[in-house]
């Protein structure tokens, strides 16, 4: 899931400023288990993850409610023409 993030982020709201919504503590993951510390540990580790990778939004498209933002990531892939989906 982790991968997926790395790249694409679907929301179901339209966003108007990006990164006004990425200095809000919008993105909130849970865990089902309160038991599993490192499971928290994790997933504020993916929180953090995602924030950053709203910071490096570099594409943002508005249809039917629906935002889709192509996120610039760290890795060497320079084939932004290549189609994602």
């Amino acid at each position: 899931a982790r991968d997926l993030y790395k790249y694409s982020i679907f929301f179901r709201n339209y966003i108007e400023n990006v990164a006004e919504d990425v200095l809000k503590n919008g993105i909130s993951l849970q865990s089902t288990s309160s038991s599993v510390t490192s499971m928290c540990e994790e997933l504020d580790k993916l929180k953090l993850e995602l924030k950053e990778s709203l910071m490096q939004c570099i594409i943002s498209c508005r249809f039917n409610g629906v935002g889709y933002i192509l996120v610039k990531t760290a890795d060497q892939k320079g084939d932004l023409h290549l189609e994602v989906n």
